[in-house]
């Protein structure tokens, strides 16, 4: 995976993509970050996307691995 590619995500979708890594859905993250469920899926589908991943979980470790966090 390029870090080039996860430079790309905005702050937005990192922020999104941290929130489905600790397993909360689009509802609980749109609450979370003040934003509606549909916005919320907008930018995980586009960093998906980005990614060339095929789920918002795949994408979600990804970020997080880069970041020095733990994967399961």
């Amino acid at each position: 995976m390029s870090a080039r590619l996860l430079d790309q995500l905005t702050d937005a979708q990192r922020e999104c993509l941290r929130l489905v890594h600790t397993h909360h859905s689009s509802k609980e993250i749109a609450e979370i970050v003040g934003v509606s469920p549909s916005a919320v899926d907008k930018r995980i589908e586009r960093a998906v996307q980005m990614l060339g991943v095929q789920s918002r979980f795949a994408a979600a470790r990804l970020l997080v691995a880069a970041e020095g966090g733990a994967t399961y």
